[in-house]
């Protein structure tokens, strides 16, 4: 952390900055933004040595030239503070006009969250000792809610409810909002409860520098060196915030609403829990190769793909096997399932025509297997049982009704209803 600026007080900018950053205080900003604005002001100070009025256009060119090679976002944050200060300076009237009105705005792109892989996150937490309580609670409050470090360091016992089936903690948010977090693992409630018979603790921060359990509330930064510790020993290379991150993703993969999971993350606009929604997952995959599958099997009826809707005590969107009635046990096999019923199986029916069936991995015909794949999308039915092998280039003739009655093409190439003019030449295959 680079040292704290302090400026002499016989500078020209020592006692209207001094003045700006109480004001600051007094109307309740955050102390982290307080301090943040403290240094940008200061390297701005030294930057110019003059009186407030002379600052002009080109002085603040030349500041912000100064720090051309920074991070869009640290750019943009050392913008934001000389900006507020010179607007509150017009406003006391000690600037004629706003200077920063003729600096042009820096676009910061956005960046995607980094969640960290689950599996290597319970490594880490297995590294933490047995008798850490303190550690395994807050690491793993932290990772099962999705809070921020700031927040989880920043809880009173006071704001625990425990009572039975209804356990949740009341946390304060970035600019003073507060929100309750339902704690629904049974897990970590019991290692919470461990917690707070173990330190006797009936009020004040949960969190404590181990200084005898007496000191203030554990930092920041000696929480982050703490959760480097342990990934070191993991041997993995995990940051404190990509807990939250993961949290998050897990949410969006489970098919939980976004506003759902605005609500749990704290965010105050929608579009920052739409960074999660935008990464590549799992379910969003399942739901268009089912879509595309169940439109070229059934072209007249294509359906409506609904996320997984989760059920309080349940697994996200249980979907029962229609044939056998296998019902998912976890997330993982929720979301499985979801892609086998997707594909449509072709089996022979008591009139002699193909009935088209749904099965999941443990009830799909065995044998011979025939995949009708159309020539250029590769999506089709598999068409089942030992009785219907290919010959050649000819389709048996039951196959060949139920694609002309499902608006395949059939000659001289096997083509989807989509791409009837545009397939090129394809021999069924078996698998």
């Amino acid at each position: 952390m680079p040292p704290r600026i302090e400026l002499p007080e016989h500078h020209p900018l020592a006692g209207p900055i001094g003045e700006f950053l109480t004001d600051q205080t007094n109307a309740g900003r955050s102390p982290h933004t307080v301090r943040g604005y403290r240094g940008d002001l200061a390297q701005l100070a030294r930057h110019h040595n003059g009186p407030l009025a002379a600052i002009d256009t080109a002085v603040l060119r030349g500041f912000f030239t100064a720090h051309a090679g920074k991070a869009p976002a640290t750019r943009a944050r050392k913008r934001a503070a000389v900006g507020e200060f010179l607007t509150w300076a017009r406003r006391h009237g000690l600037l004629e006009s706003d200077p920063m009105a003729l600096i042009e705005h820096i676009s910061v792109p956005e960046r995607l969250p980094r969640p960290a892989p689950p599996g290597e996150v319970e490594r880490v937490l297995d590294m933490i000792p047995k008798a850490n309580l303190r550690d395994r609670v807050l690491f793993g409050l932290i990772h099962s809610t999705g809070l921020r470090a700031a927040e989880a360091l920043g809880a009173y016992v006071e704001d625990l409810n425990l009572t039975a089936d209804d356990e949740h903690l009341t946390v304060t948010a970035k600019g003073g909002r507060q929100r309750t977090v339902l704690l629904d693992d049974p897990a970590l409630l019991a290692l919470l409860r461990r917690h707070l018979r173990h330190t006797g603790y009936t009020r004040g921060p949960l969190f404590r520098a181990a200084k005898n359990h007496v000191g203030g509330p554990l930092r920041y930064a000696s929480a982050e060196e703490l959760w480097r510790k342990y990934c070191t020993a993991a041997e993995v290379k995990i940051g404190l915030c990509q807990l939250r991150h993961g949290h998050a993703t897990e949410l969006i993969n489970a098919g939980f609403p976004v506003e759902t999971v605005r609500k749990r993350l704290g965010h105050k606009k929608l579009s920052t829990t739409l960074l999660y929604a935008s990464k590549s997952d799992r379910v969003a995959d399942d739901e268009i190769r089912a879509w595309r599958r169940h439109r070229v099997a059934h072209p007249t009826s294509p359906p409506i793909i609904k996320s997984p809707t989760p059920e309080p005590g349940s697994h996200a969107g249980r979907a029962r096997c229609p044939h056998c009635g296998r019902t998912p046990t976890s997330r993982d096999d929720t979301r499985q399932q979801i892609a086998d019923l997707a594909i449509t199986w072709l089996e022979p029916g008591a009139t002699g025509t193909l009935t088209p069936t749904q099965h999941c991995a443990g009830c799909a015909p065995t044998g011979s297997v025939t995949d009708l794949a159309c020539a250029t999308c590769g999506d089709g039915p598999l068409l089942a049982g030992p009785d219907h092998p290919f010959e050649a280039d000819t389709l048996r003739d039951q196959a060949r009704t139920w694609l002309h009655d499902n608006g395949w093409q059939t000659e001289p190439e096997l083509a989807c209803p989509i791409h009837t003019t545009t397939a090129h030449h394809h021999t069924p295959h078996h698998r």
